[in-house]
């Protein structure tokens, strides 16, 4: 995992999706962390690979484009505030 953001950060690799990166990274992040909070980033990163295509490259979101994704949960599919925030 450290590789890839490293890869991501310098340019290298800049096929990455956004499912390919939030899977990695959720294998690692679930043996720092109590099941429940593993459990709440799963949840989470579900939600987010609904409106996220499974295509969409990880350089190609930005702040903008997370603001959006706020906005959809939010007004679109509505979800709580607080649902919206942790996303």
């Amino acid at each position: 995992m450290d590789g890839l953001i490293k890869d991501i950060k310098i340019g290298k690799n800049k096929n990455l999706t956004f499912n390919e990166v939030a899977t990695e990274w959720l294998k690692k992040y679930k043996h720092t962390v109590k099941a429940k909070t593993a459990t709440t980033r799963e949840y989470t990163l579900n939600l987010l690979n609904k409106i996220i295509p499974k295509d969409y490259l990880i350089t190609k979101i930005d702040t903008l484009y997370i603001q959006e994704l706020s906005e959809k949960f939010y007004y679109e599919e509505d979800y709580s505030y607080n649902v919206c925030k942790t996303s």
